[in-house]
């Protein structure tokens, strides 16, 4: 899916600006704004009501095959040592943000595996859900 934002051209440099210092892309940093936005609401949210249908639409947040994509294609250029300095950095912010959304992740997890008074194996095979 395609989203297009306008932003007011002062804001709009202090995004660039952001995303330039963390090394990722524009798009991969209102990404990450976006799901870390997502994922304290949903904490938040989660703190006063942890009802099932809460936990698993945070379990389902995902990240965008695109994103995928492009962090795999960076991690075989690191493999085969052709990744430039610039592609390395977004490699590093891409790894924080991907680590980020799998801890808010299992978080959330973790909370419904209480809720349901399951481990959280079993949840996880009651979700169809393989660790990697």
């Amino acid at each position: 899916m395609t989203i297009v934002v306008e932003f007011p051209p002062d804001i709009e440099k202090q995004v660039q600006a952001a995303a330039a210092q963390t090394g990722l892309s524009l798009d991969g940093y209102i990404q990450q704004i976006i799901l870390n936005h997502l994922a304290q609401k949903n904490e938040a949210s989660l703190d006063s009501e942890d009802d099932e249908a809460s936990l698993l639409a945070q379990v389902n947040l995902g990240v965008s095959s695109e994103l995928w994509q492009k962090y795999y294609r960076l991690v075989e250029k690191r493999q085969d040592e052709s990744i430039t300095s610039e592609e390395l950095t977004n490699l590093i912010g891409l790894t924080d943000m991907l680590e980020q959304a799998n801890i808010n992740r299992m978080q959330a997890l973790i909370k419904l595996a209480k809720l349901r008074q399951v481990s959280l194996e079993d949840l996880m095979t009651q979700l169809n859900i393989q660790p990697e």
